[in-house]
């Protein structure tokens, strides 16, 4: 089914996503201040209401994003996820984005739908000789349910 080359690739801070984070803030920012600029000054309150909820959020989905490390391996057949200082588990992976240099993935095991999701930014910078082959592999399998 899938020709890609067992290959592991390690998961960590991505320039891409980091950025990809600072850009959303700054759109949640400029969105909120263009809100509470062209409204009267009643929707000034809910404005900042909604602008720090939604920075909040952003902050949050940082917080986890930024713990997300360890190493993510294809062995040929299937999925596997390493997180720094555990044991390999056995999951299903899902390309959300793509760029040459960027991957945006979902990994989930098929036992904790709930509790297993890993959401990762891959950076082609991290092993280039290996990147190819990783984005062969995460192309090439079957996405989740």
């Amino acid at each position: 089914m899938n020709n890609a080359p067992a290959v592991s690739y390690p998961v960590g801070r991505c320039a891409f996503g980091d950025r990809s984070f600072i850009a959303l803030a700054g759109l949640i920012l400029a969105l909120g201040g263009l809100v509470a600029l062209n409204f009267e000054p009643v929707a000034y309150l809910p404005s900042a209401v909604w602008t720090f909820g939604a920075l909040g959020l952003l902050a949050l989905g940082w917080r986890r994003y930024r713990r997300t490390q360890g190493v993510l391996l294809w062995d040929g057949q299937d999925w596997l996820w390493q997180p720094t200082g555990g044991e390999p588990q056995t999951g299903r992976l899902r390309v959300v984005w793509q760029h040459p240099k960027a991957l945006l993935l979902q990994w989930q095991t098929p036992s904790d739908k709930l509790n297993g999701n890993v959401w990762c930014w891959l950076d082609g910078s991290h092993r280039p000789e290996r990147w190819l082959d990783l984005r062969r592999a995460a192309l090439a399998t079957p996405t989740l349910d």
